[in-house]
Formats: structure tokens, sequence, C-alpha cells
């Protein structure tokens, strides 16, 4: 937007209003830095707001008409040169922690040199590959294998060599439904590699005039099982009055998220009070502790699922607030007062090892107004909705198999769990905080899949109500290991022998509570047996075990006090 690097550049954010703002990280898998320079690096904001919400930052490497001509001639010489122009690519890729890289060259390129820049993006998607694991390197659709400067928006045999060499290509904006047809072909089983490029300002012979259409775009490309690639939405706010962005800026990304199967949460804990990055104010536990406008992205909270119906709505809130400068706000009618509404916010994968704190904090708009949260849960036995909740409603039967309920639990109940709670969150009364404990002999490995706020009014109303979110959590309540191993090898000498020789790298999860770890071995119809005690996160483990498909690695944490943690186990097949 604007050639990049505005507010968005200070690190510490600014006072400003009415900055640029982006929220809608379910709709996105990838999100590219583009700006007109040699080497564009995401600035540490959009690193922070993106990784926090699960999604992957990439920068730019580009060369454009007489200036890149004279990058060629400067740099691509040898394979040296590029070996190091790579090398510091991956650099700063790793300095900066973002996740690699949009590679767009737009000047002809001699024949000479077509050779070193094929090397170039095999070099640097396979040193970027070896630093960051799951990095991206993509090919924008510019230079052909013959070194032309020629966009084909679509892939086929001039520039599906950079492809193959990449980890995906963007296509140029000038397609039809033939070109993706042809893309379709040549892709392959790579058809998500391909980002068909959408310019939201509709410059040239588009598919579409951009826009507020830009979804119809976005659609043609996913009935053809292609990605999408949305350059510059920035449209929204440099084109668009700014009074309106924040409308504007709901209604273009709506649209594409209908489109979109939202991202999925999977990591725990969880906790967000759905801060934007930006605020008139900011709070902490519900006070106002700065009046000044701000704004500074890296202060952004993970964000929800957002999307409106003529029937209710789940929109951004920015003058009140728990934490931050903003939070959610659900809103909708009710005219039947045994009906609730539901508003679904995340789509997850939380898996439940032990016990598990959920809290979430709110407050009404109106009168009459309360909401509980709905958890999607999935066990290796059954399917069912577990209501979290605090009021009563034909809505969450308990006479429903699929359907169970759980209710608060006293504060003094929640403090032997080891929860902090912040005292100041009960002395006003203006948002209102629940807690719940999912204890693990019921919901140990349990999966939740999906988390909606269910809305209920105590009288039928048909007019729109508001009520607000101001946070949610889900806190494992002891530290997850994540026990993992690598390296395995398995030896039966002599053949005939009844012990196999076993070899591997155990590696789990730090947690600052915890002074060392115990280690123990089992195998099938034996007792375990101790292997040492460390207070480092890896073990290199050699030994010999009887003859058996299996064994299994038991970890116990152990604490500087008299707390106890649950034990952390591991499955490893044994072939000999």
């Amino acid at each position: 937007m604007k050639g990049g690097y505005l507010e968005d550049r200070y690190i510490n954010g600014v006072n400003q209003e009415n900055c640029f703002f982006f929220v809608h990280w379910a709709a996105v898998d990838i999100f590219g830095y583009f700006s007109h320079h040699l080497v564009s690096i995401p600035p540490c904001s959009w690193i922070s707001a993106a990784h926090i919400n699960g999604v992957q930052v990439i920068g730019t490497f580009i060369t454009e008409w007489d200036e890149g001509v004279e990058v060629f001639e400067n740099v691509f010489t040898d394979k040296k040169s590029i070996h190091e122009l790579c090398k510091q690519l991956v650099n700063i890729a790793t300095y900066y922690n973002f996740d690699g890289w949009l590679i767009n060259i737009e000047n002809e390129v001699k024949p000479y040199q077509i050779p070193l820049l094929k090397y170039f993006v095999k070099s640097l998607t396979t040193m970027m590959h070896a630093y960051i694991p799951g990095s991206q390197v993509i090919w924008y659709d510019s230079v052909l294998k013959n070194g032309d400067l020629s966009w084909q928006n679509c892939l086929n045999d001039l520039n599906r060599v950079f492809f193959l060499n990449a980890d995906a290509i963007f296509l140029d904006y000038h397609w039809n439904e033939e070109k993706l047809l042809l893309t379709k072909l040549q892709a392959g089983d790579r058809c998500a590699d391909v980002y068909v490029g959408v310019d939201v300002f509709g410059r040239g012979n588009c598919f579409t005039e951009g826009g507020f259409s830009t979804d119809i775009s976005v659609k043609e490309i996913r009935k053809h099982g292609l990605s999408a690639g949305i350059f510059a939405p920035g449209w929204v706010y440099e084109c668009l009055e700014i009074k309106d962005f924040k409308e504007n800026q709901f209604k273009f990304w709506g649209s594409l998220q209908e489109l979109i199967p939202p991202r999925i949460f999977g990591d725990l804990p969880y906790c967000s009070s759905f801060c934007p990055g930006f605020g008139d104010k900011m709070f902490r536990n519900g006070k106002v502790i700065d009046d000044k406008p701000w704004y500074n992205m890296n202060l952004q909270q993970p964000q929800p699922i957002y999307y409106s119906s003529p029937e209710k709505g789940l929109t951004l809130y920015s003058d009140d607030a728990f934490n931050g400068g903003g939070c959610l706000c659900l809103s909708g009618s009710i005219i039947n007062e045994e009906k609730a509404i539901e508003f679904n916010i995340l789509k997850t994968s939380f898996c439940l090892e032990n016990a598990c704190l959920i809290t979430y904090t709110f407050k009404p708009l109106v009168k009459d107004m309360d909401i509980g949260l709905c958890l999607d849960m999935l066990s290796s036995q059954e399917q069912y909705k577990l209501y979290l909740v605090d009021f009563k409603s034909k809505v969450h039967s308990d006479n429903n198999p699929s359907v169970k309920r759980l209710t608060p639990i006293p504060t003094d109940e929640i403090l032997k769990t080891g929860y902090k709670i912040d005292q100041e969150i009960f002395e006003q009364q203006t948002w209102i905080k629940r807690m719940f404990l999912l204890n693990a002999d019921d919901f140990s490995y349990h999966c939740i899949q999906n988390i909606s706020v269910v809305a209920s009014w105590k009288k039928a109303t048909a007019e729109t109500a508001s009520i607000l979110l101001g946070e949610l959590e889900v806190l494992p309540l002891y530290p997850v290991c994540n026990l993992t191993y690598e390296d395995l090898t398995c030896k039966r000498a002599p053949a005939d022998s009844q012990t196999i020789d076993v070899e591997c790298i155990l590696k789990w999860q730090p947690h600052s509570s915890i002074f060392c770890y115990d280690l123990y071995i089992q195998v099938l119809n034996e007792d375990k047996r101790f292997i040492c005690t460390t207070n480092q996160t890896f073990c290199k483990l050699k030994c010999n075990v009887n003859l058996a498909s299996e064994m299994i690695i038991i970890l116990h944490p152990k604490t500087a006090g008299s707390e106890s943690f649950p034990a952390a186990s591991i499955r490893i097949p044994l072939e000999a």
C-alpha cells in the first residue's frame, strides 16, 4: 500500500488515528510484504501479527527495468555470487523471523544468465527449507525460460521451470477461464501451489474490475482448485473514504471469507483479548489506562472469524475493551425466547491431554442478555457439543445425548489449580468473567474442533441487541511436553537375538516451572526402568530392549517445589 513502510515501520507504534489495519487473518495463508526496494523486509509489526494468527509472512526480492539489468550484471555472474546472495537472504529471513520470499524479476535476462537464475531459485528454496522448515519461496510469473520478460497469466511450458524449482508461483492478473484450465493441467497435483493473481485495483485487462467484485475472481479461481493471490488490498484504504475504512474493510474481506475455509488454531495455550493492534484508548482489565489514540500491530491479539448476515454479525468494537484497544461485538435479534443465537468465532484443533481451564469475559450492552460457549468435542468414542453456560435454556437440554453442559466453578476451586486471578477484574462489575474446569478424568484426549459463542435473551425481542466479548482463554493446567523422537535406528544382532539395540534422539518442550525431568522406558509385559535425569529438553537415547513391536518412553517433569505435573509418554515402533 502506497509503496509500503508507512506507520507500520515503527517497531513501538505511533500515536495516530485512522491507520490501515488488518484483522481478517482467518482468510489468509500467506502474507507477502511488497514494495519496490531490491529487498523488502516485512516490518516486525506485520510479522508479529501474522504469526500470532498462524499465518506465514514473506518478503520480496525484486529487480526491475534498467536497475534490474544492472543488478544482474553485478550479482548474477557465477554460482559463488548466487550462493552468497541466497545466504544473505536466508540470514535476513532468519534474523527477522519471517518465512520466505517472493521472487519478482521484471527485467530482461540475458540467455547466459538464465542458468544462474534457475540456480538462484533452486538454491534459495533449498537453503530456506534447511534453515526455516516449512518456508515458502514463490516465483512471480514474469521472466520466461529464454530470458524474455513476458507475463503469461497461466502456468505453461515457458515459465514452468521456475515453478518446479520453487514452492509456488504467483500468476499475473490478466487471465481467463481458458488459462485457468491450462494452468490446472500443467500444475498436476500441485494446484494449491499456484496463486492466481487478482489485482484489487483492477488494473489492465483483468477478469473483473477488482474492488468489491474481487470475490467473483476468487470464486472462479477456487472453482478450478487453484489458490488465489490477492494483490494490493490497500485499495480499500487508498481509494475510498478513510472515515468508512472499517466498514469497507469488513465488507471486502467478509465477501472473501465466505469462499475460503477458515484458518484452524491448533496450539495450546490459547489466549486472546481480540485487540486489533490499535485503539482510541488503551484498556487494562476493563479500565482506561491511556486516553490517546494509538497504532501498533505488534500488540494485536489472535483474531476470530469475522462475518455478518442480516440475522447476526460479529465485528470489531473499538469504543470499549477488556485489554488493549478493542474487542468483539456480537449483534443479533431473537424473536423466540426458546432459541439462542450462535456465533462461530474459532475453528480449532485443540487436543486436551490433561485438565484444561476455559474462561471468557464479556459485557452485555443491553439488559437481560447473557452468553455461553459451545465447544464441538470429539473423542475416540463420541462426538458431542459441550455448553459452558451460566444460564438455563431449552436449547441446552440435557435430554439430548449429543449435548452436555458444564457450569462455572467457584473462584477458590480455580485458585487450587494454580491459575492466577487478578483481583482487579472482580472489583469493577462492568465486565463479567466466568471460569470452567474440564477435568482430566472426563476430557483427557478429547479434541475441541470448534468454539462458538451462544447469546441468549431472557425475553424475545425483534430489535438488534449487542454484547461484547473481551477475552477468551483455553489453558492447559499442566505443561504440554510434546515429547517427540527422531533419527531412530533399531539393530538386531545376531539375527537370532531376542533383543534390539535402539538409538534415537528424544525432544520435548521446555517450561519455566520445571526443574528437571526423569526418563523411563517400558516394553510390553515388563516394568518400566529408569533411564536418566536431565535438565535439558533433549536426550540421545541408547538402550537394549527385549524383542517387541514397540517401546514406550515416559517423561516425568519435576518442579523445584511440591507441585506435581502429569507424565508425558510416546510409543516408538521397533523394527529391526
